[in-house]
């Protein structure tokens, strides 16, 4: 008796585990790659987590610091993420420019996506950052990003990480070269403010690593 009982409840988790596997599934258009997603969304949490939340300065070996994982890391994901994207497509560009699709070449059209993605991250970047909310808008940082990914777009997957672990090495020399310069000049706050049309608090040269770095990445997941 108490078998059968215990049969028949082991059937009804079983049947009720793969009806919510079923729902959950319908969630998520086909094609997706649930990683990228999920590391998306982790992305999301974290920018709301430090936007939001009291984040502590983070030390390792003070658990109670780890709050401050988010800072800086989160935007660093996205940017990442960006990269992951337009490699996947652009993967899948290239691919079918190889089986004879040209009308409209694949790749063109890709460019030109990004290029209009770029215009309209900055001009909303721009207008966001003109309204002095009291955090560092990144969108006119990735409108030049996207725009920047362009040349980018055909290169192979060893070339576009060398490219990247060139830029994270060199980058921040560049950045601090441009800094310093900036606060020599005979009129920094003209300067600064012109940095600030691209965001300067995320460095486009040291951000293209990341980017170019997602690209990479994104092409291999095509693989």
């Amino acid at each position: 008796m108490f078998s059968l009982l215990a049969v028949s409840e082991n059937n009804g988790i079983a049947i009720l585990a793969s009806h919510l596997r079923a729902q959950i599934s319908r969630l998520e258009p086909p094609h997706r790659l649930a990683g990228v997603d999920l590391a998306r969304g982790l992305a999301v949490i974290g920018v709301f987590a430090a936007h939001l939340a009291v984040i502590s300065s983070l030390e390792w070996d003070d658990p109670g610091t780890w709050s401050g994982l988010v800072e800086g890391r989160s935007a660093v994901l996205f940017a990442m993420l960006a990269g992951v994207s337009i490699g996947i497509i652009a993967a899948a560009a290239r691919r079918r420019e190889a089986r004879g699709v040209s009308a409209p070449r694949p790749l063109w059209g890709l460019r030109t996506q990004l290029l209009l993605r770029g215009i309209l991250l900055w001009l909303l970047g721009i207008w966001l950052d003109d309204l002095d909310v009291p955090v560092y808008v990144i969108l006119p940082a990735y409108g030049a990003l996207f725009v920047l990914a362009i040349p980018f777009t055909r290169l192979a997957v060893p070339l576009l990480f060398v490219i990247s672990a060139v830029l994270a090495v060199g980058a921040p020399f560049v950045v601090w070269w441009i800094n310093a310069a900036v606060a020599r000049s005979d009129d920094p706050v003209s300067a600064e403010e012109s940095l600030r049309l691209i965001a300067w608090n995320y460095p486009l040269p040291l951000w293209l690593a990341f980017m170019l770095c997602g690209m990479a990445t994104g092409a291999l997941l095509m693989r």
